[in-house]
């Protein structure tokens, strides 16, 4: 009998569960309610060793939103992006999304992830190795300071925008000197690939020199 081979995620949403139902998160999490993207029974029994949690701001509720769902199912669509977040109000969110991950981590039972030997040790050890993810750049201003805030949280995966206009675009080159000065302590992913507008981003994409993390963003 061969060893079964783990499956390791590209993208989970988890972290909007918990922070929707921040009371059930024991439940969400440690024994699970067989629904959503996942929980650790259904990761145990799936063979998943882990994966990117990501961290998504939500567009708050607009007077006059638009079913998005049903607009889609009539092709052709053309559909108008959700305003910008502004970042005072994307940090809390950031910050109580990243705080879930956190007690997860404290549950003994995954580990966030900031090297590839700290994935491969994770791996081993049986626990769920988590890379944390941003979906979108909102929380982080244009001057990059809480880059390295949330990179000294953990941050090691970032798609820079996400389905909305962005703020006004920082200099693409402080972007690649702030990624490069983060990647010299720990590699930091860039995914491009993730983003739906880059009229500002650098023609030259940004990868890490860690091939294991490289590798694991682009499955």
């Amino acid at each position: 009998m061969t060893d079964q081979i783990g499956i390791f995620d590209g993208h989970n949403d988890f972290l909007l569960r918990l922070l929707r139902a921040p009371g059930l998160r024991d439940k969400i999490w440690l024994t699970g309610e067989g629904k959503g993207h996942l929980d650790l029974p259904r990761m145990k029994a799936g063979g998943m060793i882990g994966g990117f949690f990501a961290v998504y701001i939500p567009s708050p509720p607009e007077p006059a939103m638009i079913d998005m769902d049903r607009a889609m199912e009539n092709p052709p669509y053309d559909l108008p992006l959700p305003a910008p977040v502004p970042l005072s109000a994307a940090q809390p969110v950031a910050a109580a999304m990243i705080g879930h991950l956190m007690w997860m981590e404290r549950t003994g039972t995954l580990t966030i992830c900031r090297s590839a030997a700290e994935l491969r040790a994770t791996v081993a050890a049986g626990r769920i190795a988590a890379i944390l993810h941003f979906e979108g750049a909102e929380p982080i201003g244009n001057d990059l300071d809480a880059l390295h805030l949330w990179h000294a949280a953990g941050l090691r995966s970032l798609g820079p925008v996400w389905s909305r206009p962005t703020r006004s675009p920082p200099r693409s080159s402080r972007i690649a000197i702030a990624i490069a000065r983060s990647r010299a302590r720990s590699p930091l992913v860039w995914r491009p690939w993730e983003a739906k507008s880059i009229d500002w981003l650098p023609s030259t994409q940004i990868t890490t020199d860690c091939a294991a993390c490289h590798s694991f963003s682009r499955i």
